[in-house]
This record gives structure tokens, sequence and C-alpha cells, in this order.
């Protein structure tokens, strides 16, 4: 009976902890950081913390508009990790050395490393060597009675060139 009970504690517990939020502390950034809110309802602004008081913080978006929102109202307020780009912003690219499916010619910073799976059955893993140079490999874990084959995927990286520019529709 006391294996039930403390089971059922065990299990309860997470439950009871996912509906418990966090507040999210709002904080003037250094000089130079562009900051992305959201708030509970959902709206997304990109622009700077500029004071904060009384339970209620001024924002300044990067169009200019100037707003004063409780504390209680934001969801998440974090560096901005995209780029603005001719009046436009650019996302942050999360996997900038991959594809849909395959690699970039595109090598990883020193010390950055990834792991990913084709399908089910072929992992492979690329590591960065230098900032210009990578290199990975994989195998596919079945393969039959044969020898199991192994590629190496070396990338260096010869010219680095700004980011293109964006298109007009």
């Amino acid at each position: 009976m006391r294996f039930l009970f403390v089971t059922a504690i065990l299990l309860a517990a997470p439950a009871v902890s996912i509906g418990q939020v966090m507040p999210t502390t709002v904080e003037i950034p250094a000089a130079g950081i562009t900051q992305e809110l959201q708030l509970s309802d959902g709206t997304r602004l990109i622009g700077r913390v500029e004071s904060i008081a009384d339970g209620q913080f001024t924002f300044r978006t990067l169009s200019g508009l100037e707003m004063k929102l409780a504390i209680t109202s934001v969801q998440s307020l974090q560096p901005f990790t995209g780029r603005i780009v001719n009046g436009e912003l650019w996302e942050s690219d999360p996997n900038t050395t991959r594809l849909f499916f395959g690699p970039t010619a595109r090598s990883l910073k020193r010390g950055e490393a990834y792991f990913g799976v084709y399908e089910v059955f072929m992992p492979f893993v690329q590591v960065g060597v230098t900032d210009r140079l990578s290199i990975g490999g994989g195998t596919p874990l079945i393969f039959g009675d044969v020898e199991r084959p192994l590629w190496v995927t070396p990338k260096l990286e010869i010219v680095r060139a700004g980011a293109p520019a964006p298109r007009s529709a």
C-alpha cells in the first residue's frame, strides 16, 4: 500500500509543477542589445526596455513606438538572436551548416558539433576542428551480412561571403 502511495505522489508531482510558471524578469539591457518581447497574449515585439518603475516598464520598438506595459503581461523577454537587414527582421538560422536533407559547404565554428540521423538507421556526427574546417562521418546501424560502409565528411570553407541581399516580392 505504501508503494502505491509513493508512486502516486511521484507521478502527480510533475503534473502540479507544470502549471507553475516562473515570472519573467524584466531588465534594461546593455547598450547595443536588442530584445525580443513576447506578451502573454502572443504579441511579439522587437526593441528594448528603456525604463522600469512601479510594476510597469517602457519598451521602445525598432520603429520608435514607445509603450508602457505591465510587467505581469510579459511571457518572455530575451536578447534577439536574428539580425536586421534593410529594415527586415531575419531570424537566426540554428542550422546554418545543413539543408533539409544534406549538408551545405559551410563549416562549423571551432568546438561546435552536431549529431543527426537520416531516416532511422543512419546516424552521423560533424565537429568543427577550426573555424573553417569541419570533419564528420557516419555509418548505417543495420546493413546486412556484408562489411558495413562508413562515410567521412570533411568540409573546408575557402570563401566566406556576407549574407545575400533580400529579394523583393
